[in-house]
């Protein structure tokens, strides 16, 4: 981040200082993301408040920060199990690795092994591979997670002659650079669904409640179907129309729908229940802070994520529209009034 000519401002607040920790950060740490928020720009923020985690896993001290995608930025957040397989793999120099950039395959060869910051952090795997692409003279930094191992079965292709295409890598020294790639022909586009390692997820029992993860994804596509069909659903079965509400989208951070539900949900896109209940609550969110709190389309979004939210966690529920019953929905929404959770809603008031 440093290396992106970040104003000295940004460096006054960079949001580990807000720890008060007895000891030095290491070169990576493990965390729990607590709470996210997306806030409408330009450009559109992601707020986020991350747990450091102790040896046992618990939460050692919580800081936040806000980002935003930005170029020639690499990602500073990695999945935990894409980073404990990146550091089990042991890459030797001359072997050969693909990596997934604009949906399309490319492919080069391990040169070399070096920390970028060999006084402060010579542990780091922070852009640890040195590589050169296939056709390509420059050498350019890459993190174990970037890349992945060449599949054995992989055909070797003739390449057409590199154009410039924007990437977010770095050079061999460290630095970024918008590096040449090849054009359409000189890589290999990933058409059709995504090779089963790129979606490699191991799912930890308790994650999915009860159920297992396909149990609980075939429950649940069946109730979204289900839900579509409810009157107070209506409004919400697809994307906002930009020509019907110009101004959705400067003031809703995070859009989402019923049909993107289910799409993702047959997608696997979801890793875990509290991804499933947090796009729910997501879902009412919008509606409250784009519509007025005495509205029906805000009665109708309340009683719709109610119902949903009681059907995610109650794994013996298989008809969201009998096993969810209007008492239950009352009874929810009483609870969540008298214990303060419908403030945390907002809305746009009267």
């Amino acid at each position: 981040v440093n290396s992106e000519h970040c104003p000295p401002e940004a460096h006054k607040t960079q949001p580990w200082k807000q720890l008060s920790l007895e000891r030095s950060l290491r070169h990576a740490e493990p965390c729990q993301v607590l709470s996210l928020q997306f806030i409408t720009g330009p450009p559109t923020l992601c707020a986020v408040r991350l747990g450091l985690l102790d040896p046992d896993d618990n939460v050692e001290e919580t800081f936040s920060f806000k980002y935003h995608d930005a170029p020639n930025m690499p990602d500073f957040m990695v999945l935990k199990r894409h980073y404990e397989d990146s550091m089990s793999h042991r890459w030797l120099k001359g072997d050969k690795f693909r990596c997934l950039i604009d949906q399309a395959w490319w492919e080069g060869i391990v040169v070399s092994k070096s920390a970028v910051d060999e006084e402060h952090y010579p542990e780091s795997p922070w852009k640890r591979i040195i590589v050169k692409w296939d056709n390509e003279p420059d050498k350019e930094r890459l993190s174990g997670w970037d890349i992945e191992p060449l599949p054995k079965d992989t055909r070797s292709s003739k390449r057409r002659s590199p154009t410039k295409k924007h990437s977010s890598q770095s050079r061999e020294d460290g630095s970024s650079s918008s590096r040449q790639t090849f054009s359409f022909g000189a890589s290999n586009p990933n058409t059709g669904p995504l090779d089963p390692y790129i979606l490699r997820y191991y799912h930890s029992y308790g994650n999915w409640g009860l159920e297992s993860r396909e149990e609980f994804k075939e429950r649940f596509s069946s109730a979204l179907l289900q839900a579509m069909e409810l009157p107070e659903a209506q409004e919400f079965l697809y994307p906002v129309s930009f020509t019907d509400h110009p101004d959705y989208y400067m003031i809703v951070g995070y859009p989402i729908e019923l049909t993107t539900m289910h799409n993702r949900l047959s997608e696997d896109h979801y890793r875990s229940l509290d991804s499933v209940l947090w796009e729910i609550r997501q879902l009412e969110l919008n509606a409250r802070v784009y519509n007025e709190d005495d509205s029906q389309i805000v009665r109708d979004v309340t009683s719709l994520a109610t119902r949903l939210t009681l059907f995610v966690k109650t794994s013996s529920f298989k008809d969201i529209t009998t096993d969810v019953t209007l008492g239950m929905i009352a009874e929810e929404l009483e609870r969540r009034e008298s214990s303060g959770i419908n403030a945390e809603y907002g809305g746009r008031g009267k």
